[in-house]
């Protein structure tokens, strides 16, 4: 037999380990014993894993992206699969969500939010805090300035409403636009600069270090002259970051005097 032995880690050409029957794979083991003899070569070692993600693009998913594997020679370990973004250092972060699975092959349905950056799968074995990392899959790209998140709140005023959103820090012309037709939205309200928080904000632990992320930015905008009953029609974000699917809502009545 031919053992391929590696760490399974990201940015090595080394693989997980696995066994290779000479008889099965005659032409290989031709090849290495050919490079046996020659020191200044080495046998490219093909991947014995593969992980696929789908749809490749968020906006296109409805929140919901599918990851398919294979493992063409498992280990006797615990398998699971991992969110990470494509940025992180997936062996020094805590995944966004992860599912155990058999290894050998299969899918898993993943429902997310957008995190302002793009997703990758990563499928692992071993312990889920000290895990050897197998295969990873193509991005998940998603549009860091979209925005996500909407929330209406009272804001203790008659005839209003505040809605509330999640965007990347530092986007200009952030507003809500807002009608009684969803066709007609003819009135805005600012959204402000908006506001957000960095790990220095945190208390430390986890929270701060292999769990954090970048929360975005917070922008909120208040919308008056609302008439109890009515229904409004609303939407947020901007014409250079994108637009919110439109919303809408029953006007409240207005609060209770003070006693």
């Amino acid at each position: 037999q031919i053992v391929a032995m590696g760490l399974g880690r990201w940015g090595s050409k080394q693989f997980d380990s696995c066994a290779i029957d000479l008889p099965i794979m005659h032409s290989i083991s031709i090849l290495c014993l050919a490079y046996c003899f020659t020191p200044s070569m080495s046998v490219p070692i093909p991947s014995f894993a593969s992980i696929r993600a789908s749809p490749d693009s968020f906006e296109n998913s409805g929140g919901i992206v599918t990851a398919e594997w294979r493992v063409h020679f498992p280990h006797k370990d615990q398998y699971f699969v991992g969110v990470f973004l494509a940025s992180e250092d997936v062996l020094n972060t805590a995944p966004i969500k992860y599912q155990f699975v058999e290894p050998a092959a299969g899918y898993a349905r993943f429902k997310l939010v957008s995190l302002r950056g793009d997703f990758v799968f990563v499928l692992c074995r071993g312990p889920i805090d000290a895990p050897i990392v197998v295969a990873r899959s193509n991005t998940v790209a998603v549009d860091p300035a979209r925005p996500t998140g909407g929330r209406l709140a009272l804001t203790g005023a008659a005839g209003e409403m505040r809605v509330t959103w999640t965007a990347a820090v530092g986007l200009e012309g952030q507003q809500a636009a807002y009608g009684l037709a969803a066709q007609n939205l003819n009135r805005t309200a600012e959204g402000g600069p908006g506001a957000t928080y960095t790990r220095e904000d945190l208390c430390g632990g986890y929270a701060a270090t292999s769990g954090f992320r970048d929360p975005g930015a917070f922008y909120s905008a208040r919308l008056t002259g609302l008439v109890y009953g009515q229904r409004v029609f609303y939407r947020y974000g901007s014409d250079t970051a994108g637009w919110s699917p439109v919303s809408s809502f029953l006007a409240p009545p207005p609060p209770p005097p003070p006693p």
